[in-house]
């Protein structure tokens, strides 16, 4: 011990005068070399058993200043050796070998070294050996954890041995932390490890319900005596994303025989300096836990998009689902006043004005966890026909006069619109098939109509009432009786002729005189909606040498008494 010889398993670097060095002297033991910063009391305590060389070995060695120096092996205390010593500063370790003996180093694994900077109490002690012993599968001394098999990582603990020893704060993997013991006396101890389970999602599996996500990863206590109740708490900071429908309600599970889904105790938490934490909990030995997650309704407004025309309805339905599946409130707010009810899942909207009407369903389970959906209700106008005006613009036609419309757009309705057309030759009483074109047919006697409409395909909208335009459709007008008494007359004699006309929608006779059949000359006019007309006028001399289209024969050069031929043309011009 008092040598560079042995093989060395801490040692310093560069050469020091101080030495805190663990070793393997030269009898097959475990040796803890120390010498003061000045070069003195080079020594120190010596293990009784030899080197086990086929197992890994648990070896602490510590300095209590003025007490003693000390060794363990497998987490019992072998040797001490008595301190009146000064100061000894440890030095810059060198691993697993002698700082300038290249042959004085270990001949072995060294799997982890721990190194702290104060003197660790013997109740901490306690708990660091079980934490080494259950993550290497060691057989030491006072263990305080046996759960190695299924939950041997990152085991941590609080217990006591005595009041000035004892540890009453501990975190397992930077997650679970445990504190606060109500009753910790001499010898109590709560070490607790976990199965490795993830902490990057939440899962289904072994969940009390359906309404709750749990971490994958699960923790088993080890309790010695009675530690009272204590304070549990999960740094929020390394916690998974909730899922979508949480309702940022996190609970404590503790269970029995680690089959969260049957038997367990759910403890809300609540969040205090950025951890989920629940005050004054019993612990069982070999209890289970882990962290849950309230999994919180969703709702789902539907029909959305919602339109309807005014006067109509639409069932709104908030879809609540998921979460406890029991719902104790449902509320709707926003422009309200078209529900039928506020306080149910599906209320009927139903009003009379137009314009965007912004609701909020919110549903609320038994757990007190709340979802909500927003939708805009539009409300549009009722459809309204599209205008027409006839073409020809006539109250009365003829028959075959080509019949057709001009329109302007209809308005209101929402969704596919489309604006119709149809007509009728008989009064209504048969129609041709609506049509997105305006109709253009030859007019039949009777009464002719063309009718529009619009249609809207959403909302509830009613299709418009018709417009329409109609004709009174007759029969074409004709001669009905005509009178031309004299034939032959001198100049300036008078002729007096007359005629009749029936059918057709009234309108004007229209006589000319002319010098050949058809021809133009002098016209004459008058109504003919009196169904007769007289007209009276004066030969006169047209002049002479005019060909007959009758009797295509030259007259001779006129004169006064001499036979000139002369033609009237009557014409019927109806209205429209």
């Amino acid at each position: 011990i008092n040598s560079s010889n042995g093989d060395f398993i801490l040692d310093r670097y560069p050469e020091t005068d101080e030495l805190a060095s663990l070793k393997i002297v030269n009898s097959n033991k475990y040796g803890f070399q120390k010498r003061t910063d000045w070069g003195s009391g080079l020594g120190g305590p010596i293990s009784v058993n030899p080197v086990n060389t086929s197992a890994f070995t648990l070896l602490g060695y510590m300095r209590e200043r003025g007490v003693a120096y000390r060794l363990f092996v497998n987490g019992a205390q072998e040797s001490n050796l008595g301190d009146s010593d000064g100061n000894i500063t440890p030095p810059s370790p060198r691993i697993g070998r002698h700082y300038d003996e290249p042959n004085n180093g270990l001949n072995g694994y060294i799997s982890e070294f721990l190194i702290y900077n104060y003197r660790l109490n013997n109740a901490q002690l306690i708990i660091i050996n079980s934490y080494l012993a259950a993550k290497y599968g060691l057989t030491i001394s006072n263990d305080k954890y046996s759960y190695d098999a299924t939950h041997k990582n990152e085991v941590a603990g609080i217990g006591r041995e005595s009041i000035s020893h004892q540890h009453t704060d501990a975190t397992s993997g930077n997650i679970l932390n445990i504190s606060n013991p109500s009753s910790l006396d001499d010898g109590d101890y709560l070490l607790y490890g976990h199965n490795k389970g993830s902490v990057n999602y939440w899962t289904d599996s072994e969940s009390p319900s359906s309404s709750l996500v749990r971490l994958q990863r699960e923790w088993r206590m080890d309790k010695t005596g009675e530690v009272g109740t204590v304070t549990l708490k999960f740094n929020s900071v390394l916690l998974p994303v909730p899922p979508a429908a949480s309702c940022g309600k996190y609970y404590l599970l503790v269970d029995t025989d680690g089959d969260f889904s049957t038997g367990a105790a759910e403890y809300e938490l609540t969040l205090n300096g950025g951890y989920y934490q629940r005050d004054g909990v019993s612990i069982n030995d070999g209890d289970h836990i882990t962290l849950a997650l309230r999994r919180g309704p969703s709702a789902i407004i539907s029909p959305d998009p919602a339109v309807i025309c005014t006067g109509g309805s639409i069932n709104l339905n908030g879809n609540p689902s998921g979460g406890s599946g029991v719902y104790v409130t449902h509320s709707w707010t926003g422009n309200t006043t078209p529900l039928s009810s506020t306080s149910v899942p599906d209320p009927v909207f139903s009003t009379n004005s137009e314009g965007s009407y912004n609701l909020t369903y919110t549903v609320t389970d038994n757990n007190g966890c709340a979802a909500s959906d927003n939708i805009t209700v539009q409300v549009a106008a009722q459809p309204v026909a599209p205008a027409l005006s006839k073409s020809p613009d006539a109250a009365t036609v003829c028959v075959g006069t080509t019949l057709t419309a001009v329109f302007t757009p209809g308005s209101g309705g929402t969704g596919t619109i489309t604006d119709e057309f149809r007509y009728s030759t008989n009064n209504g009483s048969s129609w041709s098939s609506w049509s997105t074109s305006v109709p253009e047919f030859a007019a039949v006697a009777g009464l002719n109509i063309i009718e529009s409409r619009r249609r809207a395909s959403e909302g509830n909208c009613n299709t418009s009432l018709s417009n329409s335009i109609s004709w009174t459709v007759v029969t074409g007008p004709s001669w009905d009786s005509y009178s031309f008494p004299v034939t032959t007359v001198c100049q300036g004699g008078q002729i007096t002729f007359s005629a009749s006309v029936v059918d057709g929608p009234g309108g004007t006779v229209t006589w000319i005189r002319s010098v050949t059949p058809g021809g133009t000359g002098t016209t004459g006019s008058s109504s003919c909606s009196a169904k007769g007309w007289k007209w009276e006028m004066v030969a006169d001399h047209w002049g002479s040498g005019k060909q007959s289209e009758e009797s295509g024969r030259k007259n001779s050069p006129g004169a006064i008494g001499v036979h000139h031929r002369r033609f009237w043309i009557g014409k019927i011009q109806p209205d429209g």
